[in-house]
């Protein structure tokens, strides 16, 4: 339930499947919401009317800062479900944005959140993945190479196998293998048609010396053009 300002009092509007977020600092109200919901907004002269069917004006909001701003009342009916259902804590958190499990039983104490009677059986819950995953983090990426990279070409190379692609070489390729020299960090890439080649490209790439410890200066790579 949303309340427009309408002259001297307020009227009543109500949207349906809208996504329910109380914690948020400012409520963005749809406009393609209003639409389905039989309202109509008209922007002129820095206000917003909005209109029933009957084209009834309900009210007027007025730009303030860059934004047509509704001033809601402290209390938040959640609208989730009948009065008589009684949902379970993970439910309710789901449904509210994945609030916070404390949060969620004081709004309920203190009037904040109407129109949910909680399972008294279900009244906790466990972890949820959702939260989980947004919570991951990842250790700092270190600014020296750990562990050191070799002293030596030649002394340890990373490869990789990439493909199918969806899109043939001119030479008909599909896949390539890449074959990165620790030490110099030259990366040199061999197309091949399939994956059986990959041996191949290892023996060719053995047969070919890396770059001397001299000659490292920064990343570069080396593509072995194909015969079309």
């Amino acid at each position: 339930m949303i309340s427009l300002p309408n002259g001297k009092g307020h009227s009543q509007i109500r949207l349906c499947d809208v996504l329910y977020a109380p914690k948020m600092g400012i409520t963005l109200i749809s406009i393609s919401k209003l639409d389905l919901a039989s309202y109509a907004a008209l922007f002129r002269d820095k206000r917003c009317q909005i209109f029933d069917a009957r084209k009834k004006k309900l009210g007027e909001v007025p730009l303030n800062k860059g934004l047509y701003c509704v001033k809601r009342s402290r209390c938040i009916f959640a609208g989730l479900a009948k009065a008589t259902d009684s949902l379970t804590m993970e439910e309710v958190h789901a449904q509210l944005g994945h609030i916070a499990p404390t949060a969620i039983r004081a709004m309920l104490k203190d009037g904040t959140i109407t129109g949910i009677t909680l399972d008294k059986a279900h009244s906790t819950m466990g972890t949820c993945d959702s939260c989980e995953y947004t919570k991951a983090t990842r250790k700092p990426i270190g600014k020296e190479h750990d562990p050191p990279c070799c002293e030596e070409p030649g002394d340890k190379v990373h490869t990789d196998l990439w493909g199918p692609s969806p899109v043939q070489t001119p030479g008909h390729s599909l896949y390539y293998a890449s074959f990165t020299d620790d030490h110099t960090q030259y990366t040199t890439l061999y197309l091949q048609k399939t994956k059986a080649e990959t041996f191949s490209s290892y023996k060719s790439y053995k047969a070919w010396r890396p770059l001397s410890s001299t000659q490292k200066s920064s990343v570069c790579t080396r593509i072995v053009v194909e015969s079309t």
